[in-house]
């Protein structure tokens, strides 16, 4: 579920005709590292400390895509929490956003996504 509503997103804030990348790796402790990346519409700074908020949606995903809840980046946050997988998100305004998964080797403590 939690790759996923990631991936959606990557592809509901594109623009037709731009790219969305997936790529994985293991570490060597175990766990995998996965990356979704897009050249989507992004995300301003300011506005990405609370994009795992329940029903948070900024003005220009709400101006992109009329169809979203929401909810989807909040069941992420649940989700990740509860299987103890960090979840790392850089974004900038019209270049676009990467999410980092760290997957652990076994499930482990919950982990805060930042």
């Amino acid at each position: 579920m939690i790759i996923e509503n990631i991936l959606s997103n990557a592809i509901n804030y594109s623009r037709y005709g731009q790219r969305v990348s997936v790529s994985s790796r293991p570490k060597p402790a175990g766990g995998a590292i996965v990356v979704v990346g897009d050249s989507g519409i992004g995300i301003l700074p300011e506005k990405l400390p609370r994009i795992f908020d329940d029903y948070f949606r900024t003005t220009e995903a709400v101006t992109h895509n009329h169809a979203s809840t929401g909810l989807g980046l909040a069941i992420v946050r649940q989700s990740a929490l509860a299987g103890g997988i960090g979840v790392h998100v850089e974004s900038a305004p019209a270049i676009g956003t990467v999410v980092t998964l760290d997957f652990p080797a076994s499930p482990g403590p919950p982990r805060t996504p930042h």
